[in-house]
């Protein structure tokens, strides 16, 4: 829900329990009629849950022109990025959209960014591994787009035995 929200400007959970809301304009398709180019890089996992409510979103693919929708973190997504920019026509705005799955259980750890065995340790190594894909990402696009506008946010955090909860999704706290 909270994918579909960002990438519309709706709050879609009522909307979608409704059966409203799928018919919603996105951001991509918005700005593609003001003559942007719009590539989204995003894992399928975004439309696992209550999958049938998201069906239109998926089979749009979210709207956009461009797409990697696939599973790919770290050097493979910022390599994907790089590739897109490199050839994207420079007479044109750019929408990009990097959504990066890591961190997400079950967590990884990474070599680079070691910080112990619990789970915890492993979110924050998977923390670690995404931070510095994502500051891969932001050069290329400053590379290509000094003057550009980034915004970095988040959909969900974990909980780690705060409130008695684990994971996300399952408490109404906002770790």
């Amino acid at each position: 829900y909270s994918v579909t929200s960002l990438m519309t400007g709706k709050y879609l959970r009522p909307l979608l329990l409704q059966g409203a809301g799928e018919d919603s304009d996105t951001w991509a398709a918005l700005l593609r009629g003001y003559g942007y180019r719009t590539a989204g890089f995003f894992p399928p996992a975004l439309f696992f849950i209550d999958a049938q409510r998201f069906q239109r979103f998926r089979d749009r693919l979210l709207d956009f022109e461009y797409n990697k929708f696939e599973f790919a973190e770290g050097p493979d997504r910022v390599r994907q990025v790089r590739e897109y920019l490199d050839q994207a026509p420079r007479e044109r705005p750019l929408f990009v959209w990097v959504h990066l799955f890591a961190p997400h259980e079950p967590y990884e750890a990474h070599p680079e960014h070691p910080f112990g065995d619990r789970d915890i340790d492993r979110y924050d190594s998977e923390i670690a591994f995404a931070d510095a894909a994502l500051g891969s990402v932001v050069r290329a696009f400053r590379d290509r787009t000094p003057g550009g506008v980034v915004i970095v946010s988040a959909d969900h955090g974990e909980e780690f035995g705060e409130h008695g909860g684990h994971y996300h999704g399952t408490t109404v706290y906002e770790e």
